[in-house]
């Protein structure tokens, strides 16, 4: 499992902050360790989305074998309380079970609204109606590893409904609204409970402006323990950091400057557009090489959680039953164990900033750097040391290679998209 410690100096918003910095902004605190969340103890756990279709005891198996230590999945309100009052939580009971035989922990995500027996949770009877609900789920799996999650992805009519626009300030006012019915109701069934909001469906002007929006609601002081981000709208996961950037100087800007971050839901599919060629091997490689380079950004910018979409499925997203899931199961395996405890510390400059240099350390072991070429171009680098040892180099994929420094003590390497571990 790749559960990485990240340093006591909080090192792991350099990147942060350098573009905050560059775009403007104050340098803000670096966030505080939420030290309650499940499976992380001060590092990033990592996770996928299961569906209806494999939320079963032999998904929850292979995904604790793939490192998983989390899944997230809808706990669905229409399909627990049918009559009003008259809660039937026998499905997730069991789900529940199987999950905590394999030792995983839930994002639950609260889901979605349960028209044929209340009113919409737009009104103030639907809401209080959606919090009995949420409350009944804390108190029935009071104690259970599972953070409650409240909806997915309120900013979009997808969602939450037509009768506004996508991130609208009608869609902030409604939700915020909601949560704060919901979290008041979960703690107060349970106060030691996990509440996270958000699920924001991507990052870009109008989601931020949202995000703003129910900020000065005062959303983030209704007793919730988190945001949780769903960063899609990017071409690679790079843009993540200043994405992340923006929304902790927002959160900094309300008065929450530790306020704790998820990636709660983000897939890439197989790359096809960005290939030169239709050989389906170019997109199903990019899809590889993304899945790790987002495990390794959220790393990078301290998010509390990396949750992949999807486990398997139709969409194109899946990591399992895939052509491309041997693959895409064995990168999983080498950054496992290439980075076993050790804990991101800082990213090391080099020449061009689409070039990631990445440092590791365990106490009593030698640093590791994992370095790559964001736009997925070979790139000849020096790497950042002096030394006349070998180096030891294992690639993405698990190819291991021996490189020996220069008469000056330099050290050459071609990279490309692909991740490569280096032991210093």
């Amino acid at each position: 499992m790749l559960h990485q410690r990240k340093s006591h100096s909080r090192t792991a918003l350099v990147l942060a902050i350098c573009v905050l910095t560059a775009l403007g902004f104050e340098q803000m605190p670096t966030p505080a360790r939420a030290d309650q969340w499940f499976g992380t103890d001060g590092q990033t756990a990592w996770g996928v989305q299961l569906k209806n279709w494999n939320q079963n005891a032999k998904s929850l198996a292979l995904a604790k074998q793939a490192g998983a230590t989390y899944v997230r999945r809808g706990f669905i309100w229409g399909a627990v309380e049918k009559a009003a009052g008259h809660y039937d939580f026998r499905g997730y009971d069991k789900f529940v079970t199987e999950a905590e035989q394999q030792g995983l922990h839930i994002v639950a995500c609260i889901a979605l609204g349960n028209d044929k027996v209340h009113p919409p949770v737009t009104t103030t009877a639907g809401r209080a109606a959606y919090a009995r609900y949420a409350a009944a789920l804390a108190k029935r799996y009071q104690g259970k590893k599972i953070i409650w999650e409240l909806w997915n992805e309120p900013n979009t009519q997808t969602f939450w409904g037509k009768h506004a626009r996508h991130n609208s300030k009608q869609f902030a006012d409604e939700y915020t609204a909601l949560v704060k019915a919901a979290a008041k109701a979960i703690k107060a069934a349970d106060p030691k409970a996990i509440v996270v909001a958000g699920a924001v469906s991507n990052l870009w002007a109008p989601s931020y402006t949202w995000q703003k929006w129910c900020f000065a609601n005062g959303i983030l002081d209704s007793g919730i323990d988190g945001w949780s981000l769903h960063p899609y709208g990017f071409k690679r996961p790079e843009a993540y950091f200043e994405a992340y950037a923006k929304v902790r100087s927002m959160l900094a800007a309300a008065g929450k400057p530790n306020f704790p971050l998820l990636n709660s839901e983000r897939g890439f599919k197989p790359q096809f557009k960005q290939c030169n060629t239709k050989d389906p091997a170019c997109a199903y490689k990019l899809q590889t090489r993304y899945l790790i380079r987002q495990l390794l950004v959220d790393q990078a910018t301290d998010m509390e959680l990396s949750i992949w979409y999807e486990w398997s499925g139709k969409d194109g997203f899946a990591l399992y039953d895939t052509p491309n899931q041997k693959a895409m199961l064995n990168a999983l395996d080498v950054v496992q164990k290439e980075l076993k405890g050790y804990s991101f510390v800082k990213r090391i400059p080099l020449n061009k900033p689409e070039h990631y240099a990445l440092r590791y350390e365990q106490p009593g072991k030698p640093a590791k750097l994992v370095v790559w070429a964001e736009d997925n171009r070979p790139a000849d680098i020096q790497l950042p040391l002096t030394t006349h040892q070998t180096v030891q180099v294992v690639d993405m994929n698990g190819k291991r290679q021996v490189l020996k420094p220069a008469p000056t003590g330099q050290v050459s390497l071609r990279i490309r998209g692909r991740p490569r571990y280096i032991t210093l």
